[in-house]
């Protein structure tokens, strides 16, 4: 009996150790994909996001005055700010996380790629 309780002591201390470096690699590993990028506002300017199923799109004017977001008919003012863009229309707020140069992640879109560059 002493035996089994000795394996089974040994099995959740291995298992809490487990848990451990895996909470800690996960923390590692998500402050470093959503730290700021230090990608500078321009440039968005002129560029396409589109989400994978092509329900919803973010097209980029000449600055982050012009921003359309086809779920909404208005034309959208952003902000950008360490890697958080912000757009509004007045009425409306949508926020995205940038996560790199080719993808954002909106709270109402989910994630978002690159299609390419306006002309």
């Amino acid at each position: 009996m002493k035996g089994k309780l000795r394996i089974l002591k040994l099995l959740l201390i291995v298992f809490a150790w487990l848990i451990i470096i895996l909470s800690v690699t996960f923390l590692i590993r998500s402050y470093t994909r959503l730290s700021d990028k230090e990608i500078p506002e321009e440039y968005f300017y002129n560029k396409l996001y589109i989400t994978q199923d092509h329900t919803f799109s973010l097209t980029f004017g000449e600055s982050l005055k012009f921003v359309h977001l086809s779920s909404n008919s208005n034309i959208l003012t952003g902000e950008y700010k360490e890697n958080i863009l912000t757009l509004t229309d007045g009425n409306q707020t949508y926020a995205f996380i940038v996560i790199d140069k080719n993808t954002l992640f909106g709270d109402v879109t989910g994630y978002m790629h690159l299609l390419g560059e306006l002309k």
